[in-house]
């Protein structure tokens, strides 16, 4: 398989709201992607696959490739596995920089009894981002995990139990550091109606090394144990009406720091060829510990490492509507507004052994009074794909995009007054 797509040169505008006045910025060059895929199923239902995508860009902004090659090996009856990937990544420009990933995984995949265990390593270095998305490298995590499998329980109503936990341990790459230790826990029942219910867990059981939050390299910050529990409600997709329902708390460790959030999904099948989703979700964080980031100068300069303890409450409210015009094109529109309103109440300095020591005299103020911390922010994005498979495995996409950005400090509206 081969995609290929061009992106002409995108500019935007600079504005100086000091001198009252704006400039012309290149955001993006000319650029050209490319993706590159072999693919070949073995015996047995296994697969061997080689992945590589590119990136070049016009001018002297620099190119990039990634290079996959992806294995699954089953045993004769499908019972055992063993699957894993290697990537190399490569920045190319006048001074080229390389970095890899690799991952493998084994373990029993049918019975009512699964197991697995997996390891995976990122070198610092490793960035497929200009033509893929990874939250972090530099990492290594070494998971083992247990499932029990129930298809046919004795209670008549139900049709389906799982429980499952895994215990998580991961370090850093560069330097070689410890950072955490966790088990997650789940539990699901799936019943006759398929109306689904499920509980989780997620229990840090040490204190984590945070080496990403600090945003200086070779500082960290210790988080404290945590453990998180929530629960879900899924009904049947296959009714004209479903919803899914969710909510979640965790406990920290640390006096007065407190977390949850909950997500409301209601989904219509209005007829057999337009259907509708809405997604509202809010994630809440109250007299949380993080980096302190500035968005506007303070009065006073403090060379340290600034945290705050703040609130911090997400809100999410999205609707998407697909529209099926034949059995071969489809359209789909996708409305999202984020808002995120974050209210720094204190501040602390990060110590080297990466603990807080309180900032009793910073007040975290500009020279006009307002806070350099505290910001509102907002983004509207709309999405509209048009999708035609004119033959088999081959399709066309018509995608147009739209989105609105916007930040201030208005931190205390509420959510609608803000949308207003």
């Amino acid at each position: 398989a081969f995609f290929n797509a061009v992106t002409m040169e995108q500019k935007g505008f600079a504005f100086d709201s000091s001198l009252n006045s704006r400039r012309e910025v290149l955001v993006s060059p000319l650029t050209n992607y490319n993706v590159f895929v072999l693919d070949q199923n073995l015996k047995n239902n296994s697969s061997l696959t080689f992945t590589n995508t590119n990136v070049l860009r016009a001018g002297s902004t620099y190119d990039a490739n990634v290079s996959g090659l992806n294995f699954r090996l089953n045993s004769k009856d499908n019972k055992y596995y063993i699957n894993g990937n290697s990537v190399l990544s490569a920045k190319i420009s006048e001074t080229n920089e390389f970095g890899y990933s690799y991952s493998l995984n084994i373990g029993k995949q049918r019975g009512n009894f699964i197991y697995g265990l997996s390891y995976l390593e990122e070198s610092d270095t490793y960035d497929p981002n200009d033509l893929g998305f990874n939250y972090n490298n530099n990492r290594r995590i070494g998971d083992i995990s247990f499932s029990y499998r129930n298809f046919k329980p004795k209670w008549q109503k139900l049709n389906k139990i799982s429980l499952s936990t895994s215990a998580t341990i991961t370090g850093l790459y560069n330097p070689n550091h410890f950072t955490g230790a966790y088990v997650n826990s789940s539990f699901v029942l799936v019943f006759k109606s398929f109306d689904a219910v499920g509980l989780n867990s997620n229990l840090a059981l040490v204190e984590s090394y945070d080496f990403f939050e600090p945003r200086k390299w070779g500082s960290y910050f210790i988080r404290p144990v945590a453990s998180n529990f929530g629960a879900w409600i899924s009904s049947n997709y296959q009714k004209r009406f479903a919803f899914d329902l969710r909510g979640d708390y965790s406990f920290v460790d640390r006096a007065d720091w407190n977390e949850w959030n909950y997500n409301f999904s209601p989904r219509v099948r209005i007829t057999n060829f337009l259907f509708l989703k809405y997604n509202w979700e809010q994630n809440f964080e109250l007299n949380s510990q993080a980096y302190a980031l500035q968005f506007e100068t303070p009065a006073e300069n403090i060379p340290e490492i600034i945290f705050g303890k703040r609130d911090r409450i997400n809100t999410t409210q999205a609707i998407s509507m697909d529209y099926i015009l034949s059995n071969r094109m489809s359209m789909t529109f996708r409305l999202r507004h984020y808002r995120s309103a974050i209210e720094y109440a204190s501040f602390f300095t990060l110590n080297e052994n990466g603990r807080l020591s309180p900032l009793d005299t910073y007040s975290g103020l500009t020279v006009n009074g307002n806070s350099a911390y505290n910001i509102n922010y907002n983004a509207f994005t709309i999405d509209l794909q048009y999708r035609w498979v004119f033959m088999p495995a081959s399709e066309i996409n018509l995608v147009w995009k739209n989105a609105i950005f916007s930040s201030d400090n208005r931190v205390n509206e509420s959510y609608f007054t803000n949308l207003q």
